[in-house]
């Protein structure tokens, strides 16, 4: 069992969080990291209130705060377009 953190590397940056924040994918694009403000705290409450009605939204995995700065972890819904600038290191 793979107990190391993931391994996130830079999306972009996000515009919708006042804040501002990035994307970050783990290495085998399972998993996306956002980070951001309080808008990004309640656009998470949303996503998840979303997810039990069923819709088709990505499951939030984790979340909180790091560095006084908000954090959502979810899950990918499947297989894109490789991510721009997903060889640099965050």
């Amino acid at each position: 069992m793979n107990t190391q953190p993931p391994e996130w590397h830079f999306v972009k940056k996000r515009t919708a969080d006042p804040a501002g924040g990035a994307v970050y994918v783990n290495d085998d694009r399972t998993r996306y990291r956002r980070t951001g403000g309080e808008a990004l705290a309640a656009e998470a409450a949303y996503q998840r209130q979303l997810a039990a009605l069923g819709y088709p939204v990505p499951h939030i995995l984790d979340n909180g705060t790091d560095d006084g700065h908000v954090f959502v972890v979810e899950e990918s819904l499947g297989a894109g377009p490789p991510a721009r600038n997903c060889g640099s290191r965050s």
